[in-house]
């Protein structure tokens, strides 16, 4: 008598965005259990959401880095690194107080190629992007993110590009990211009820 071989099923995948946002309020300084009642707000027209438990074996991913302490040691742009680090103090009211040298060497790259990214979204963008490398997983959306800039049109062109099929999926980075993705799932779901009518007619 053979033994069937069991195949483990896949857990629901979220969409990556979700996944920024909480990694974006974990980084706050947010707690598990808010971060899955808040994602539920920021993202209302999702098929499911990620309960307390998942949220919280994803948070001990997000603060894994073996790099060490950054230290001003000349690694780096120590101009830059200073600068966001101030802006990060402040915004994280002092959550985020120090950097690693792997997030040193990211937001390094990260500001020498992008002017006028918000310092969190910089921070957020460098996080994944770590995470990214050490997972081997693709990096094109990040890079996707950053070349279509949307913290400066809201997001105009990098959702159009998305519709479009030019651009696989969409992330979130930056804190103002959370409006332009909600006013991005009210229009599909005017323009699904929209096609519904038609197509009732």
């Amino acid at each position: 008598m053979t033994q069937e071989r069991q195949i483990p099923k896949r857990g629901p995948n979220y969409p990556p965005a979700m996944k920024d946002a909480g990694r974006r309020l974990f980084i706050q300084g947010m707690k598990p259990p808010s971060i899955a009642k808040e994602l539920e707000a920021l993202f209302p027209d999702a098929d499911r959401w990620p309960g307390e438990r998942l949220v919280r074996d994803w948070s001990k991913k997000w603060g894994v880095d073996q790099s060490g302490p950054w230290a001003f040691d000349g690694s780096g742009d120590p101009a830059l690194l200073l600068s966001v680090l101030v802006a990060l103090i402040e915004e994280t009211a002092g959550k985020v107080s120090s950097l690693t040298v792997a997030e040193a060497g990211e937001l390094s790259r990260l500001g020498r190629s992008v002017a006028g990214m918000p310092a969190l979204g910089m921070y957020n963008w460098a996080r994944a992007m770590i995470a990214a490398r050490v997972a081997r997983e693709p990096v094109d959306p990040l890079l996707h993110y950053v070349c279509f800039r949307p913290w400066e049109d809201g997001g105009r062109r990098y959702v159009a590009a998305a519709d479009a099929g030019w651009i696989t999926e969409l992330r979130s980075f930056c804190p103002s990211d959370a409006e332009w993705l909600a006013l991005n799932a009210r229009q599909k779901r005017g323009s699904f009820a929209v096609q519904a009518s038609i197509r009732g007619r």
